[in-house]
C-alpha cells in the first residue's frame, strides 16, 4: 500500500511556534485553548477521485492556530494524509486524494480531520464518505509499443480484450481513454498510476486473450513458458540480460530481428541451436549475464556471482576466463585489444559440467588466422588467480596444435601450426581432479569443403549453406584457381584461399560450369528453384535480353528462364535480395539493356510498371524503371537515355522488399 509522505507535524508546529505573537514557554506546553472544526459533509466519491473538504477552523478562547491534517481511513486505517497550515481563523479547503487499493470493497470510509493550535491542543472530527470502486466503460490495454486494445468488462471489474501477440513474451499496461486511471508496475507491485510496464508470458502466440481485474490488480495471460524468451534490442540498457539459466531448458531470442537471424553468433558453448529455431541451453544451471553485440552480430557471455562476474573458487568450481593478445573475442576477435582484463574482452569459459570449463574458437572469427597464439587461464576477470604449468594453479595439455609454456603457463601454437580459416578448436579444461592438475584438452574440426570435379554429377553441390560460415572448395584444381569465378554476392575469398558465404542461411545449388571457370548458383526449396513470397521472403529472380549471364554471359540466351540463363539475385538479410554484374563479364558493353526482375526461374509474378501489385522505384543515375517514363510501362529495367556501359565497371543491384512489393525499392551502386 503506497501512502503519501508528509513532512512532520511535530517540525511544523515548531516553525510556526517560533513565529507566534504570543508568549509561551516552549521547553514545557501546556495544551490550552478550544481548537473547533466545522466541516462540510462530502457524500460519496470513487477511489481513485480527489475530495474536497471544506473546513470552517477556530479556537474559542483566542489562541491562535497551527495545522490542519485531513487523513483518508479505510476500515480505520489511513491511507492518505495532507496538513496545510491554519495559523488564522478561517474557512480552509483540503484536497484528498482516494487511493485505488487492491481488495477494498466498496462501503463507509472516513475522512479523520485534525486541528492542533499552537499550544499542540488538538480536536479530531471523522466525516463518513460512501466510497465505491468504479467500473469502467473505457478501460483499454495499451503495448508497450503503443497499440491500443479497447477491453471489456465481462464479471464484475474484470476486463479482457484479444491482442495479436507474436513473441511469447510481451509487455504493456492498463489505462483509461481519458488518462484519468492507469495501471502499470510500481513499488515492485501493480499499482494506480505505475509508470512500469507489466509483463506477460503466453505459450501460444497469435489471438491472445489480455485480462485484467481492477478488484483485485491480477493480470494475465501469465503462463508458465515452455520455451523462456530472451529479449534483446539495440539500446543501451535492452542489450543486456542477467538472469539464471537452466542447463537444458528451451529458451527463444526476441526483440530486434538481428538477433533473430541465421547469422547471429549465438555462442555454441552454451547454447545449441534446435531445428525449430529454439536453443538449448548446455551450460550448468547458474546466474549468466548475456551481451548482445550489435556491432558484432553476436553474444558475450559469462556467469555471475551477484552483481559481480563469477571467480574459480578453491575446489575447481566457478569459473575460469581467458586473457591474452589481440587475437582472440566473443562473438568475434574484431574488438581484441591485448591483456585487457574486463568482460568485454576476457573471455568466460562455459561451465559444462561440474569443473569442466570450455570454450570454443573458429579460426577467421573468434581466433585470428595465423601462427601466433597467446593467452592464458585465469580465476577472474582480472589479474589474481592464474594458471601457470607448476604450482597451485597448474595446467598441462597434450595435442598437436598448442602447448603450456613452461615458463609461465601461457598458451602458444607449436612450431609449424598454422590456423587457418574455418577451422574449429575446441579447448576443455578439466579440473576434477583438482586445479592443480588440470588438464587442457583440445579439439580441432576442419574447415567444411565443398567438391567440384568436372564431371557430370559430380559438378553439382546442393545442401545447406550458413550466413558467416567459412568454406574451401576442393576438388578439381580450376575451381581453386585465382581466377575462378566464386560470385562475390554469395561468397567472400579470404586471404587464406578459403570463401565466407554472405547470403542468408539456407539450402543452396551451386553448379561449377567449367566451361566458363566460374559458379552458377541459386537457393532451392526441396528440389525446385526457390521462389519469391507473398511476405517477400523467398527469391528474385533476373530474366531478359541475351546481355547477362554468370559465371559470364557468354551462354546468354534470350528471354530463357531456366537456371542455367535466368539468375537469382543473393538474398543477403531477409527480404533484401542483392546481385553484382561486372561489364564484359558478366552485364554485355553498349547501350542496350533490358531485363526484368520475376519471383521465379519462368513466367508468373514478376515486378511490373507503376501501380500493380509488385512494382519497383528507382532513383539511380544509370538504370530506370520502365513505369511510364522514358517510353516505356513494361516494369522492366532499361538504361537512361545517352548513357554507354563500359568494360570493367560494376553494378551492384539491390531490392529491398522489407516494405513490402508495392513498391519495392530497386537500387544501384555502381563501383
Amino acid at each position: 500500500m503506497k501512502t503519501i509522505r508528509y513532512i512532520s507535524v511535530v517540525l511544523v508546529l515548531l516553525s510556526f511556534l517560533v513565529t507566534s505573537c504570543q508568549d509561551f514557554n516552549y521547553e514545557n506546553l501546556t495544551g490550552k485553548g478550544n481548537p473547533t472544526i466545522k466541516a462540510t459533509t462530502v457524500s460519496s466519491a470513487q477511489m481513485g477521485d480527489s475530495i474536497d473538504v471544506k473546513v470552517n477552523c477556530s479556537d474559542t478562547e483566542g489562541y491562535d492556530l497551527s495545522t490542519l491534517k485531513a487523513e483518508m481511513c479505510y476500515s480505520g486505517e489511513p491511507v492518505n494524509a495532507v496538513t496545510i497550515r491554519t495559523k488564522t481563523p478561517g474557512d480552509y479547503t483540503v484536497r484528498l486524494h482516494v487511493p485505488f487499493i487492491r481488495f477494498i470493497p466498496n462501503g463507509t470510509a472516513q475522512v479523520r480531520l485534525t486541528l492542533q493550535n499552537v499550544t499542540t491542543r488538538t480536536v479530531t472530527q471523522d466525516i463518513d464518505v460512501a466510497v465505491t470502486r468504479p467500473h469502467f466503460n473505457n478501460l483499454q490495454f495499451v503495448t508497450s509499443e503503443g497499440v491500443v486494445y479497447p477491453m471489456t468488462e465481462e464479471a464484475d471489474y474484470n476486463y479482457t480484450c484479444v491482442a495479436p501477440v507474436t513473441d511469447n513474451a510481451f509487455k504493456g499496461n492498463f489505462q483509461t481513454a481519458d488518462g484519468k486511471y492507469k495501471f502499470g508496475w510500481g513499488d515492485n507491485d501493480v499499482a494506480e498510476n505505475g509508470n512500469g510496464f507489466l509483463s506477460f508470458q503466453s505459450n501460444k502466440t497469435g489471438n491472445v486473450t489480455v485480462n485484467f481485474n481492477s478488484r483485485d490488480f491480477t493480470y494475465g495471460p501469465q503462463e508458465v513458458l515452455l520455451i523462456q524468451p530472451l529479449q534483446f534490442r539495440n539500446s543501451d540498457g535492452m542489450n543486456i540480460f542477467t538472469g539464471t539459466l537452466t542447463q537444458g531448458s528451451l529458451y527463444k531470442f526476441i526483440g530486434d530481428a538481428q538477433v533473430q537471424s541465421d547469422s547471429w553468433y549465438y555462442d555454441p558453448d552454451f547454447f545449441t541451436r534446435n531445428a525449430d529455431g529454439t536453443f538449448t541451453f548446455t551450460a550448468l544451471t547458474g546466474t549468466y549475464t548475456i551481451k548482445a553485440v550489435f556491432e558484432e552480430n553476436g553474444f558475450r557471455i559469462f556467469a555471475v556471482n551477484g552483481k559481480d562476474p563469477a571467480t574459480l573458487n578453491a575446489d575447481g568450481t566457478g569459473a575460469v576466463w581467458i586473457i591474452g593478445g589481440d587475437m582472440f573475442g566473443k562473438p568475434t576477435y574484431a574488438h581484441a585489444q591485448g591483456w585487457w582484463p574486463d568482460t568485454d574482452h576476457a573471455l568466460c569459459m562455459a561451465p559444462v559440467a561440474d569443473k569442466v570449463y570450455q570454450v570454443t574458437f573458429t579460426i577467421g572469427k573468434q581466433l585470428k588466422p595465423g601462427t601466433n597464439v597467446d593467452f592464458k587461464f585465469f580465476g577472474q576477470a582480472g589479474w589474481g588467480t592464474e594458471f601457470k604449468a607448476s604450482g597451485d594453479h597448474a595446467i598441462s595439455a597434450d595435442n598437436p596444435w598448442f602447448y603450456v609454456n613452461a615458463a609461465d603457463g601461457n598458451i602458444h601454437l607449436k612450431d609449424g601450426v598454422v590456423l587457418k580459416s574455418g577451422e574449429t578448436y575446441k579447448f576443455t579444461l578439466d579440473l576434477t581432479k583438482g586445479v592443480a592438475n588440470g588438464k587442457v584438452n583440445v579439439e580441432k574440426t576442419d574447415v567444411p569443403t565443398l567438391n567440384f570435379e568436372n564431371a557430370d554429377g559430380k559438378n553439382i553441390f546442393t545442401g545447406t549453406l550458413i550466413q558467416g560460415n567459412i568454406y574451401e572448395f576442393v576438388g578439381d584444381a580450376a575451381v581453386k584457381s585465382a581466377d575462378w569465378y566464386y560470385d562475390p554476392d554469395f561468397f567472400t575469398r579470404n586471404s587464406d584461399g578459403s570463401y565466407t558465404f554472405n547470403a542468408i542461411t539456407g539450402t543452396y545449388n551451386i553448379k561449377a560450369v567449367f566451361a566458363q571457370n566460374g559458379f552458377r548458383i541459386y537457393p532451392t526449396n526441396g528440389a525446385d528453384p526457390a521462389k519469391l513470397n507473398a511476405d517477400g521472403t523467398g527469391a528474385i529472380w533476373l530474366i531478359g535480353d541475351a546481355i547477362f549471364g554468370k559465371p559470364n554471359y557468354s551462354n546468354a540466351q534470350s528471354w530463357s528462364t531456366d537456371t542455367d540463363h535466368a539468375l537469382s539475385l543473393a538474398p543477403i538479410k531477409p527480404k533484401v535480395y542483392q546481385m553484382t554484374l561486372t561489364v564484359g563479364k558478366q552485364l554485355k558493353a553498349g547501350n542496350s539493356v533490358n531485363f526484368k526482375f520475376f519471383g521465379q526461374a519462368g513466367w508468373g509474378t514478376e515486378f511490373k510498371g507503376k501501380a500493380a501489385d509488385y512494382y519497383l522505384t528507382t532513383t539511380n543515375p544509370t538504370f530506370l524503371v520502365g513505369d511510364g517514363t522514358g517510353g516505356h510501362d513494361d516494369g522492366n529495367i532499361y538504361l537512361q537515355d545517352g548513357l554507354q556501359l563500359t568494360d570493367g565497371e560494376t553494378y551492384v543491384f539491390t531490392i529491398d522488399c522489407s516494405k513490402g512489393m508495392a513498391p519495392a525499392t530497386l537500387s544501384v551502386q555502381k563501383k
